[in-house]
């Protein structure tokens, strides 16, 4: 285990090593060179940004024949695997940092190193070794529906005989559901109780994530809607106990996942059409081809990373942007496609309200032709949001116009004024990114004259 963690360890420096080469004027050229051949890269996140490195670098770097350092690799790493979401994100780190290839032409050809393994990773059960329990039975899961989210008495027979069954017959088969599935790349969390704080569960669930991932909330669930009498398997975040997500975040999942399929339901009715083989299988299929959306939903979620490219008629809203410069792109000019922007940034309103469960406000959000601001819109509070709406150019927020009264209107402090920016706006698909600012624009713009009042000399 200790020999484990060196080479671990030395391979992390090494990998920080690499990077610093990008700014190393005399090694900058090998740097970008091997970017050019390599189909395979490590995969790290360095000084808070997500680096992908050729594996041919490495070699130099350790001083080792290139033999021993995919040892190393397979070692420390396991083997490298496609990922279609980390191809996106390869795309964008080509384009950020110039580096020039058509990785289209080679997308079936690239692979990754991602995480290393762990130290003492518990070995994987296979299902035939595993204590096989009794299929899921429609009639036990009906005899506790009743106590649902009931008070549970230890002293009450009656409801201890309840207890039991629930463990024997929903949690016990949900644990084994959960540890059938034995998917690579994902770690997992059994359910625990049947009752809780003195109360019957009104569901059981086990949660799948991948290493690293626990704390973003963020997981696959199967288990028991012991109340309404359904088996399910979905990509979900943590709505409730005292490690929940906050409202916003969990609006924000909800509203990324919109009109994508991210659950399975099967009803107690359907359920004398299923045996574990078929229920594991089923469940398994819709996880692995989930497994890109859920990379992409805590990709987005905590690092504000997109591909807008994956929507239609929306906006995504980004926390955390890096400004593209100083000066507007060569024949940039003022948003020609206004009124479809308006439209989007009112539909996005009504929307995260309404995932709030504000439907009352969602109704009053309206749009404001030819008034100072576009958009009226109420804060989840009740409170009034004055928006303007700005696009700009090109794939970052880089430069919009203002003009001199919309920066005095946003200084009113009677108005909760908002600044709602579209930025790598697809036409095709309508869809764009939105960074939201609130308050004195003068305060988040570089403002620079482009238009003077000007009379004729004398």
């Amino acid at each position: 285990m200790a020999e484990y963690s060196k080479k671990a360890t030395k391979l992390l420096r090494t990998l920080i090593d690499v990077v610093a080469l990008r700014s190393n004027n005399k090694k900058r050229k090998k740097y970008q060179g091997q970017f050019k051949d390599s189909d395979t890269f490590l995969v790290a996140k360095i000084k808070g940004e997500v680096e992908f490195i050729p594996a041919s670098l490495l070699p130099d770097q350790l001083g080792k024949r290139s033999k021993k350092v995919q040892e190393l690799l397979d070692e420390v790493f396991g083997d490298p695997k496609s990922n279609p979401a980390l191809d996106e994100r390869l795309s964008e780190f080509y384009k950020k940092h110039n580096l020039k290839r058509d990785l289209n032409a080679i997308s079936d050809t690239i692979h990754y190193y991602l995480k290393p393994k762990p130290e003492s990773a518990p070995k994987k059960v296979e299902v035939s070794e595993m204590e096989t329990p009794d299929f899921f039975s429609a009639k036990a899961i009906k005899k506790c529906a009743p106590y649902a989210n009931q008070a549970y008495l230890a002293s009450d027979p009656n409801l201890q005989k309840i207890g039991n069954k629930f463990g024997q017959s929903i949690v016990a088969p949900t644990n084994y559901w959960l540890r059938a599935l034995n998917i690579a790349e994902f770690d997992i969390e059994p359910e625990r109780y049947w009752q809780v704080a003195g109360m019957f569960k009104s569901f059981t669930w086990g949660k799948l994530f991948k290493p690293g991932n626990k704390d973003k909330r963020v997981f696959f669930s199967i288990g028991v809607d012991v109340a309404n009498g359904e088996l399910f398997y979905n990509l979900d975040c943590q709505r409730t106990g005292s490690n929940k997500l906050g409202r916003d975040h969990i609006a924000r999942f909800d509203y990324f996942l919109q009109s994508k399929d991210t659950s399975g339901r099967i009803k107690l009715k359907k359920l004398e059409e299923y045996d574990w083989e078929k229920l594991i299988t089923e469940s398994r299929a819709f996880i692995e081809k989930n497994e890109a959306l859920y990379d992409e939903v805590v990709a987005y979620l905590w690092d504000s990373e997109v591909n807008i490219k994956h929507f239609k008629n929306k906006l995504i809203e980004v926390r955390s942007v890096v400004p593209a410069g100083d000066s507007p792109p060569e024949n940039s000019s003022p948003d020609k496609n206004h009124k479809k922007l308006s439209l989007l940034a009112l539909n996005f309103e009504k929307d995260m309200l309404l995932l709030m469960g504000k439907e009352d406000l969602a109704k009053r959000v309206r749009l404001m032709p030819n008034k100072k601001f576009d958009l009226l819109s109420y804060t989840v509070e009740g409170g009034e949001k004055w928006i303007k709406i700005k696009a700009s150019p090109g794939t970052s927020p880089h430069h919009i116009e203002v003009t001199r009264k919309e920066i005095a209107e946003s200084k009113n402090t009677d108005k909760n004024v908002y600044l709602y920016c579209i930025f790598d706006y697809a036409k095709g698909k309508n869809a764009g990114k939105l960074l939201i600012r609130k308050g004195d624009f003068s305060r988040f713009l570089k403002l620079q004259p482009t238009t003077y009042s000007a009379s004729f000399k004398r």
